[in-house]
């Protein structure tokens, strides 16, 4: 009777060192999947786990709503994974913080059309409070497709040239070829490698984007950012 007891304890134990050692957190992704060229949107696109299971399609309006749950305590991995006829399989990895039990986000993706040539694909997340109607996504994409345009702006603008210093839509920039800072305007200085200030308008010519390293903002009386090149 004893061993029975005590195997009794054992099991509670074990069952609430397993219940303690899960999150039971609940996952729901709502979003729109488009093509990334011209963000028209992918009907029947077919969303998988990194188990490669099933967890939704879109609809006609490229618009997907999935849930699942991740039971492992801490901070919090997962993938999805895309997949479309006549486009490029697009994966994307998260991770996510230690957050609370129920987590909402929607993504924007842009997949790749085998048949194009210059598209490049793009995801944006967007943390929500739950029960987005597709209607509330849509008015959401509005933000990430100025950011879309503002992106391929500076990649028309860099095309063909080494520049740093770039004045678009009448405000002025310092580009990297992963980067970039907004400045006032080009008077503005700019330190290189810590040893020298540079007028931002003077940059093109002296320093080529190719090799700059990192960028960053300052906040130094008269510096507003720091380039650091590779030479």
């Amino acid at each position: 009777m004893k061993n029975f007891k005590l195997l009794n304890v054992l099991i509670v134990l074990l069952s609430f060192a397993i219940s303690s050692a899960k999150a039971n957190r609940n996952i729901g992704i709502t979003g729109i999947i488009m093509d990334s060229e011209n963000l028209q949107p992918i009907e029947n696109a077919n969303i998988y786990d990194e188990s490669a299971k099933f967890l939704g399609t879109t609809d006609a309006r490229g618009f997907f709503n999935i849930a699942f749950s991740k039971d492992e305590k801490g901070e919090i991995y997962f993938k999805l994974k895309v997949m479309k006829d006549g486009y490029d399989s697009f994966l994307q990895n998260e991770h996510w913080g230690d957050l609370s039990e129920n987590i909402y986000g929607t993504f924007y993706i842009g997949m790749k059309n085998k048949t194009s040539k210059n598209a490049k694909v793009f995801s944006e997340l967007k943390l929500n409070d739950g029960n987005v109607s597709y209607n509330e996504v849509l008015e959401g994409f509005k933000a990430i497709n100025e950011k879309l345009e503002f992106d391929k702006s500076i990649e028309g603008a860099k095309e063909g040239n080494e520049n740093v210093f770039f004045e678009l839509g009448n405000r002025f920039y310092i580009i990297s070829e992963t980067s970039w800072v907004e400045i006032k305007s080009g008077d503005e200085n700019i330190l290189i490698n810590n040893m020298k200030s540079i007028k931002a308008k003077d940059l093109n010519g002296l320093i080529k984007r190719s090799k700059i390293n990192n960028m960053t903002t300052l906040n130094r009386e008269g510096l507003v950012a720091g380039i650091f090149t590779n030479n």
